[in-house]
């Protein structure tokens, strides 16, 4: 994802969740992770973030080969 991306997405939620949020998400670090895994369709993207999110709150590696079968 682009840095600008990034930076716009933190401030919306910002703006648009300053009554619920108590953090400065603003002051959260940007990093680009090379070789991130990126989905391969269209459908499935709330598996995909809530799988990749999962492995990265465990701080451990999964293999993103697309298995098919």
């Amino acid at each position: 994802m682009h840095m600008t991306t990034m930076r716009e997405l933190l401030n919306y939620l910002k703006e648009d969740k300053a009554d619920v949020l108590t953090w400065d998400i603003a002051s959260w670090p940007i990093e680009n992770i090379e070789n991130a895994p990126t989905q391969k369709n269209s459908f499935d993207c709330g598996v995909f973030v809530m799988r990749y999110m999962e492995t990265v709150l465990k701080r451990s590696e999964i293999d993103w080969v697309e298995h098919k079968g």
